[in-house]
């Protein structure tokens, strides 16, 4: 069997840009990749969010007079401390996890 030279040229210049394709190739996907775990981890500030609930709401000292005429003072904005918790809960909770995945990726 005869090899001719330009065959075996031909053969390593196959060989060397299928490995320039593969190589960017690869480096392309790690980016986008990278890109797209970056875009997870950081919340977008687009998305939906809660402003945060003060723990102390100051009362009013206005009267307020009812229809029978009684005097008391307006209603809390703030139902009886079970929205906050559960709001509070929930942070905590995300937090958590939050924290449990990034001592994953160390």
């Amino acid at each position: 069997m005869e090899f001719s030279v330009w065959s075996v040229i031909q053969w390593v210049l196959i060989v060397l840009v299928a490995a320039f394709i593969g190589h960017f190739g690869k480096v392309l996907a790690q980016a986008v990749l990278a890109k797209m775990r970056a875009q997870k981890a950081d919340p977008s500030p687009a998305g939906p969010s809660l402003p945060p609930v003060p723990n102390d709401i100051p009362q009013a000292d206005v009267k307020v007079t009812g229809p029978e005429g009684e005097v008391g003072t307006p209603p809390s904005p703030v139902p009886s401390g079970t929205a906050i918790d559960k709001t509070d809960k929930k942070m905590l909770k995300t937090l958590a996890k939050q924290a449990k995945k990034a001592s994953k990726k160390k």
